[in-house]
């Protein structure tokens, strides 16, 4: 589950974009995304060790592709594959 988006926007992937996704557990989980700031808390999370640069993350309800391009402990880097809307919670 996705954290806050600035002003409970909802952010409007392109294909290319990039976004990065950091642990809840993680101190820098207070970080929102913004249009500018493409950074967002993943809730009940408490690491991305078992996750693998290649694979893929799915946004609404699998509509929006995502391939993970650089891992690590507390955060996921990742590129939209298609276009659409990403919302909080």
């Amino acid at each position: 589950m996705l954290g806050e988006t600035e002003e409970d926007q909802k952010i409007f992937l392109k294909t290319g974009d990039k976004l990065t996704l950091v642990c809840g557990e993680n101190p820098a989980k207070r970080t929102k995304c913004s249009k500018r700031n493409m950074k967002i808390s993943v809730k009940q999370c408490k690491s991305f060790n078992n996750v693998n640069v290649g694979s893929y993350i799915f946004f609404d309800m699998g509509s929006i592709r995502a391939e993970i391009l650089q891992v690590d402990e507390f955060q996921v880097v990742c590129e939209a594959q298609n276009e659409g809307p990403i919302y909080e919670n």
